[in-house]
């Protein structure tokens, strides 16, 4: 993970951090199948990965009124990859492939005010939206 506070001044405040993460997997399955009783032995094999990669990317902006009021804007970009492969053998002979693909994206948009009414009385109101691509 990546991210950063800027601090324009005392009241203006930008802050961005970015994560990233590949998480493949990969393996290959081996089976000998002796004195099965309707077939000839036979070596079944199975070749398959599976890749997961994440992006997520975080923005975010405070104007500090005064003392505790603020107005926060927030910005999130998320997307995801998703591949998954698999190969079926038998004795060598392919008898089975399959690839299934899957990517995504989702956004959110958030905008925050806090303002201080009085010293017992403080007014707080938002807006959130998020999609999916």
């Amino acid at each position: 993970m990546l991210g950063t506070d800027i601090l324009i001044n005392k009241k203006n405040e930008f802050s961005i951090d970015f994560n990233y993460t590949d998480d493949p997997r990969y393996f290959n399955n081996l089976s000998l199948y002796n004195y099965v009783s309707v077939e000839d032995d036979f070596v079944y094999s199975r070749k398959a990965f599976h890749i997961h990669e994440t992006s997520n990317l975080n923005l975010s902006y405070q104007y500090k009124i005064i003392d505790e009021d603020y107005l926060k804007i927030n910005r999130v970009f998320i997307s995801y990859k998703n591949e998954a492969e698999a190969t079926d053998f038998i004795n060598q002979a392919l008898v089975f492939e399959q690839k299934n693909e899957d990517k995504n994206s989702l956004h959110s948009f958030a905008i925050d005010y806090s303002n201080s009414v009085s010293e017992n009385i403080k007014f707080e109101t938002g807006f959130l939206w998020n999609g999916r691509h």
